[in-house]
C-alpha cells in the first residue's frame, strides 16, 4: 500500500468533513500547517465511524479536543449504549511510510492515565469544559475504555505496542475494561470500498478440511487464529456486515476467550464453539493430490455470520505484539464456510438472501447463562425473593432487562450483593470491587456463602441496601462541590468508604427481623463523617507512588487504605468470620500480566479447596521468587529454576489440581525428576515425611505445614 491509498484517504476525509471542521476563519485558505491540522482532526472522527455505525459526524466533531496541550489525547467520545468511553489519537502522514512517534505514543499513554486518575490540569480548555461530564462517565458501573490509534502508516513498532501493553495491564484487573484499537492505513483503505458496496474477497486455508455433502456448497474444518487475525486487521467490522452483531468488546465471554489464548492456546479448539463464514462463491483451489490435511478456498463476498466474538477477540489479542501474532498460529478454530449462491428454475444463479438470513438467525440462535443465572435454584435466594414480596418488595431475582432498574420498592441482586458485601467485611468489599461475578461462579463456594447464608434474613438484606442507597445519595451531594482530587477518591475509594460507614454502623445494629432502619444512623452526622473518611483517604493515597487508579486495583493497597481511614476498631464481625482464613488469591510478587492470569486461570479450579488455596498462596509469597524461578503453563504448573550462568532451566516441582492439588517432584518417569534430588536432605525429607514418595496430595492443613519446610530447599 502507498500514495494512491492515502490520496484515497485523504479524498474521503475532505469530502466528508470539509463543512464539519473548521481550522481557519471563514474565506480564509489553509496553509500547510492547517491541512496537517484538518486531515489529523478528520482521521480521529473518521476512526470512531470505523468502529460503530450508528454515530452522528457532527455530534463526533464536537468530541474533538486535539490542539495545545491535549496531552497526547484528539477526540474523547463516550457510547452510552456500549458504555465505551473511547480516547483517541490520530497521525496523518501524506506519504504514508512513517509510523507514529514513539514520544507521541508515550504522551498518548499518560494523556489516558491523567485523564483517568481526573487530573484535568494538564489538559487544555477543551477538556477542562467536558470536566462534569467525563467525571460523570467514569463513574458508570459498567464503563470500558477503548483506545484507539489511528494512523496513515502500515506499522507500528514493538516498542510503541508495549507501551500500549503496559498501560493495558494498568488499567485491567481481573477484568478485561479497556481494549487498543489498531486503525491503519489498511484498515482505513478497507472502509473505503466497503462503504461503497464492495465485498471482502480473500483466500482461506483449512486444516483437516471436508465438503458437506447437502443442497448447498459447505466446506468445514480448522483454521489457524493467524489468519483470522490478518482478517481482522484488514477488514475490522467490516467482516460481520451480515452478522446481528459486532464484536462486543469486553463481555465476559470475550474475556474468557482472551484468557484461554494468553494461558491455554493449545486448548482453545476444545472450549470455543468455533465460526461460521457465509460467502457468495466457494472454489477450492487445485492442489497436488487429493490433501485433506490441508485445502486453499477462494472465498468471494465473505462474512462472518458467527463468531463474531472470537473472531474480535483474536484481533486484539494479535495486536498486542509479535509474541501474541506467533502464538496465534499454534490456535485451532472450528469453521464451516457456506455458499448462500443458489440457482432458480431457469439455471440464473442468485444470492439467496432468505437462506442467508436463516443461517445468521440459526446460528446465533443462543442465550448465554451465567453464572448468575443459577441463583435462582438457590432456596435461600428463593426465600428472600417470597419474605420480601410479602411486605411488596421485588427482589428481582431472575435475570431480566430491568432486573437492576431498582426504585423505592425494587432492587436486583447485584446491588444486593454490593450492600451485604460492604455491610460484611473488607475482604468481601474488594472482591465486589475488583469482579463482583466471581461471588457467583460457585454457590457452595466460600465467596458465596460468606454473603449468602441463612444467617442472612431477608429483612436484613433489604436494610442493607436501603442503607447503602442513603450513603450513596450524600456522596452525590459531596461530588458536586469536590475538586478533582476527592471526585477521583468518590470514583475509586467508593466501596471503601461504603464498609467504613457500615463498620461505623455496627452489624448489630441492623435490624434483621424488622424493616425499621430509622434508629441506624443515629448519633452520626453522616455528611461530616464522609467527608472525614475522604481527608483520611485523601492523606493515606498521598503517601503512594503510584496513581489511583493502580492503587484501587491491588488487594493489599486497599486493605491500607482501609485499615488507616476506618473511624472504629472493627467489632461488628460474625464468630464465624472471625475463625475464617481469606481464600483469595494474592499475587504480591507477580509483575507479569500473563503469569497473573495463567495463575488466575488455575486458582478458579482449586479456590473452593481450603489447603489447595492456602498452598498456592503460601508458595506465591513466600517460597516462588521470579528472579529465580519460572512457572511454565499447560493446564498445570511446572516450576523450573533459572540457572543464571546458563540460563539453563532446572525442573524443581509440579503443581497440578485435578479433584486435589497434588505436588510432584518426579513424573513421566525421569522426564521430570527435581533438581532438588540431588540434595542428600532432600532425600532425607523424602523418606521422613513422604515414605520416599515423589508426590504428596494436598487434603489437609497438615500436609501444608509439611510442604512449608520446601522453603529451605530453594
Amino acid at each position: 500500500m502507498g500514495l494512491l491509498e492515502i490520496n484515497q484517504i485523504k479524498s474521503k476525509l475532505e469530502h466528508k468533513y470539509s463543512d464539519l471542521i473548521n481550522v481557519v476563519s471563514e474565506g480564509e485558505t489553509m496553509n500547510e500547517h492547517q491541512k496537517r491540522n484538518f486531515l489529523s482532526k478528520a482521521l480521529a472522527v473518521y476512526s470512531i465511524n470505523t468502529l460503530y455505525a450508528d454515530v452522528d459526524d457532527q455530534e463526533l466533531v464536537k468530541c474533538l479536543v486535539d490542539g495545545g496541550e491535549d496531552n497526547g489525547i484528539d477526540l474523547i467520545y463516550f457510547h452510552p449504549t456500549k458504555k465505551e468511553l473511547c480516547l483517541v489519537q490520530s497521525k496523518f502522514n501524506s506519504s504514508g511510510n512513517s509510523e507514529p512517534d514513539l514520544g507521541e505514543i508515550k504522551k498518548f499513554r499518560d494523556g489516558i492515565r491523567d485523564l483517568i486518575c481526573l487530573k484535568f490540569e494538564k489538559f487544555n480548555e477543551l477538556v477542562k469544559k467536558r470536566r462534569e461530564e467525563i467525571c460523570s462517565i467514569l463513574e458508570e458501573s459498567e464503563l470500558k475504555f477503548r483506545l484507539v490509534l489511528v494512523y496513515t502508516a502500515t506499522t507500528l513498532s514493538s516498542h510503541a505496542r508495549s507501551e500500549m501493553q503496559e498501560l493495558l495491564s494498568e488499567i485491567n484487573d481481573r477484568r478485561e475494561i479497556a481494549t487498543f484499537d489498531i486503525v491503519n492505513q489498511q484498515r482505513l483503505h478497507s472502509t473505503l470500498y466497503m462503504n461503497n458496496g464492495a465485498s471482502i474477497n480473500t483466500d482461506i486455508t483449512l486444516h483437516e478440511w471436508a465438503k458437506y455433502e447437502g443442497e448447498r456448497i459447505a466446506y468445514y474444518g480448522q483454521i489457524t487464529g493467524d489468519q483470522l487475525f490478518e482478517l481482522w486487521e484488514n477488514y475490522g467490522d467490516g467482516l460481520f456486515d451480515s452478522n446481528i452483531r459486532k464484536a462486543l468488546g469486553s463481555t465476559d465471554i470475550n474475556i474468557e476467550i482472551h484468557e484461554t489464548l494468553n494461558t491455554e492456546p493449545e486448548l482453545f479448539w476444545y472450549y470455543n464453539n468455533g465460526i461460521t463464514i457465509i460467502c457468495s462463491d466457494i472454489v477450492k483451489k487445485a492442489m497436488y493430490g487429493n490433501q485433506r490435511h490441508i485445502g486453499i478456498f477462494d472465498c468471494r463476498g465473505i462474512s462472518i455470520v458467527n463468531g463474531a466474538q472470537t473472531v474480535g477477540v483474536i484481533g486484539r489479542y494479535g495486536q498486542i505484539s509479535e509474541e501474541n501474532k506467533s502464538k496465534l498460529s499454534e490456535v485451532a478454530i472450528n469453521i464451516k464456510i457456506i455458499s448462500i449462491s443458489n440457482t432458480d428454475d431457469e439455471g440464473n444463479s442468485y444470492k439467496d438472501q432468505v437462506f442467508l438470513n436463516r443461517v445468521t438467525t440459526k446460528t446465533n440462535r443462543q442465550n448465554s447463562i451465567s453464572s448468575r443465572d443459577f441463583l435462582s435454584l438457590d432456596q435461600h435466594q428463593r426465600k428472600i425473593e417470597r419474605d420480601l414480596l410479602i411486605e411488596g418488595i421485588k427482589y428481582n431475582l431472575v435475570r431480566s432487562e430491568d432486573d437492576e432498574q431498582g426504585d423505592e420498592n425494587s432492587f436486583g441482586v447485584k446491588e444486593a450483593t454490593r450492600s451485604l458485601a460492604f455491610a460484611k467485611d473488607i475482604d468481601s468489599t474488594i472482591i465486589v470491587r475488583r469482579e463482583i461475578s466471581t461471588i457467583f461462579d460457585d454457590l457452595d463456594g466460600p465467596k458465596y456463602k460468606k454473603i449468602f447464608n441463612p444467617s442472612i434474613t431477608s429483612f436484613y438484606v433489604w436494610n442493607c441496601v436501603r442503607i447503602q442507597r442513603i450513603i450513596e445519595e450524600n456522596l452525590k451531594i459531596i461530588s458536586e462541590t469536590a475538586d478533582n482530587q476527592e471526585k477521583a477518591i468518590l470514583i475509586y475509594a467508593k466501596e471503601i468508604i461504603s464498609r467504613i460507614i457500615f463498620d461505623r454502623i455496627g452489624n448489630s445494629r441492623i435490624p434483621r427481623n424488622n424493616l425499621n432502619i430509622e434508629d441506624v444512623f443515629n448519633g452520626m452526622d453522616l455528611q461530616e463523617t464522609l467527608l472525614l473518611i475522604i481527608e483520611k483517604i485523601k492523606t493515606k493515597i498521598a503517601s503512594f507512588s503510584k496513581n489511583i487508579a493502580n492503587i484501587f486495583k491491588s488487594p493489599s493497597d486497599m486493605r491500607e487504605i482501609y485499615n488507616n481511614a476506618k473511624l472504629t476498631e472493627d467489632n461488628s464481625l460474625d464468630n464465624e468470620e472471625n475463625d475464617s482464613i481469606n481464600l483469595s488469591l494474592e499475587l504480591p510478587k507477580i509483575n507479569n500480566p500473563i503469569l497473573q492470569s495463567q495463575l488466575q486461570n488455575f486458582y478458579d479450579k482449586l479456590s473452593s479447596d481450603k489447603p489447595a488455596v492456602m498452598f498456592l498462596n503460601y508458595w506465591l509469597n513466600e517460597i516462588f521468587n521470579p528472579n529465580h524461578h519460572k512457572m511454565a503453563y499447560r493446564s498445570n504448573f511446572n516450576v523450573f529454576e533459572l540457572d543464571k550462568e546458563t540460563g539453563e532451566e532446572k525442573f524443581i516441582v509440579r503443581i497440578a489440581y485435578h479433584t486435589k492439588l497434588i505436588v510432584s517432584f518426579e513424573f513421566y518417569g525421569n522426564k521430570y525428576k527435581s533438581e532438588l534430588y540431588k540434595k542428600d536432605e532432600f532425600i532425607q525429607w523424602l523418606q521422613q515425611n513422604l515414605n520416599g514418595e515423589s508426590r504428596i496430595n494436598v487434603e489437609r492443613e497438615q500436609d501444608l505445614e509439611i510442604l512449608k519446610e520446601l522453603k529451605r530447599f530453594l
